[in-house]
């Protein structure tokens, strides 16, 4: 997790504790038990709409019943949760690591008997970054006495988390190759190429590296109705939300291979980064029902709006010959020249998302609470989803371009959630 959480959580230890200690020294300072105040109410008015429910189990000798909770609908209010989640796979369609046989004509390409996929395919789970944590925080205040209208506010983060795949040759798994198609369609690979003297096959690694990151924000009007802070209430509200995904995809290959006394070393990446921006408005509406110091609430939200989606895609290779490297050149295996570069594009998005939470006043200032959120995004940019398998190879090694201008850049949208549980306080004035 980065550096910045243990901060954010000393921060909110610290409201927490501050808010305590602010309990206790009232609690010192009113040394002679007193009834509640409750101030007369004024037609259409309720400053603090005060709501007293005493318990008739408690003993008449207590001149302060435990169970009056004197509960305010307070003016304003901060919050901070602890998000565990989970995202969606990273997609990866194609096959990018395959293993073969040397009796295959072309050990490792797609088709051959003695072909196994290592990584991706259609039959692949993708890329697994497994459970996010992450930070979100909260805040908002009263327009009106009455406390029916609010502008609320709130931001998270998830951190980054990785991926990894690396696959080495072996002596029970002679070829690890990179497949792909030529111009005309026909399976090949690369780094699989099988000489007459077998001694000098290539000892490689393939890996996969890729990361993701998640941001937003909202900022929203709010109007309540019914009764809240006591029984059930309603709530509409109507706002702006932003959204950003940032993740990044870096395939690299490193083959040895010795021979007449050459000792050669091939080493590239290719780096697919894709970063996506939402810019919308949002909407929604939910339910809250209070009891005593115990809430429960549910809400729903869609925001309408553009995604501005880019990709990065560059590769680079160097070759060294008995210690000696060359200039590296552009382009490796599935970035080359054709596909290089910036590209960008924007397309009308939503987001709809669920949030329940399920809260206790553990102080009149102080509320612990729990819930589960749930989070679709319809169209981001995924670097797995942008790797054209189609390669002419005639470009590669810094060489010009002859046919088919392939791999292109693909630039083919899908959709993204994320879900998980949440854990948080708020500090309530």
């Amino acid at each position: 997790m980065g550096n910045g959480f243990p901060i954010w959580f000393g921060i909110a230890a610290g409201i927490v504790g501050f808010a305590l200690a602010e309990e206790v020294t009232n609690k010192t300072e009113n040394n002679t038990p007193t009834a509640p105040q409750v101030e007369a109410p004024v037609p259409g008015i309720l400053p603090k709409q005060v709501f007293l429910t005493p318990d008739p189990l408690d003993s008449i000798t207590n001149p302060i019943p435990k169970s009056v909770i004197i509960r305010e609908m307070d003016g304003f209010w901060v919050g901070v949760d602890y998000l565990n989640w989970r995202i969606k796979n990273g997609p990866l369609p194609n096959p990018m690591v395959t293993s073969g046989s040397l009796s295959d004509a072309v050990p490792g390409a797609l088709g051959q008997p003695g072909t196994r996929v290592l990584a991706g395919g259609n039959s692949s789970n993708g890329m697994d970054y497994g459970p996010f944590s992450g930070i979100r925080m909260n805040g908002g205040f009263y327009l009106d006495e009455d406390r029916i209208f609010s502008i609320e506010g709130s931001a998270f983060l998830l951190e980054q988390r990785s991926y990894n795949f690396s696959a080495s040759t072996s002596d029970m798994q002679p070829v690890v190759t990179a497949p792909f198609f030529n111009t005309n369609g026909i399976a090949n690979s690369i780094f699989a190429t099988v000489p007459e003297n077998l001694t000098s096959l290539p000892n490689s690694t393939l890996s996969i590296y890729s990361y993701s990151k998640l941001s937003g924000g909202e900022a929203i009007a709010k109007a309540r109705f019914g009764n809240p802070g006591n029984g059930f209430s309603s709530n509409l509200l109507f706002g702006g939300k932003f959204t950003e995904l940032e993740e990044n995809l870096i395939y690299s290959v490193n083959s040895q291979r010795s021979a007449g006394g050459i000792n050669s070393t091939t080493q590239g990446t290719d780096q697919f980064l894709t970063r996506n921006w939402f810019y919308g408005v949002q909407m929604g509406g939910g339910f809250n029902y209070d009891y005593k110091r115990f809430h429960a609430s549910a809400l729903g939200k869609i925001a309408l709006g553009q995604t501005q989606q880019n990709i990065a895609i560059a590769g680079s290779r160097t070759n060294t010959t008995n210690g000696v490297s060359s200039a590296p050149t552009d382009g490796f295996v599935y970035a080359l020249p054709t596909n290089s570069g910036m590209h960008n594009q924007s397309a009308f998005s939503a987001i709809p998302e669920l949030q329940c939470r399920l809260g206790y006043d553990v102080t009149r200032h102080i509320q612990l609470y729990a819930g589960y959120d749930y989070f679709y995004w319809s169209s981001v940019l995924r670097p797995g989803n942008a790797v054209d398998s189609v390669i002419n190879t005639s470009q590669r090694n810094g060489q010009p371009l002859v046919g088919a201008a392939r791999p292109e850049p693909v630039m083919s949208p899908s959709g993204i959630w994320a879900q998980g549980m949440t854990f948080g306080v708020e500090l309530k004035y």
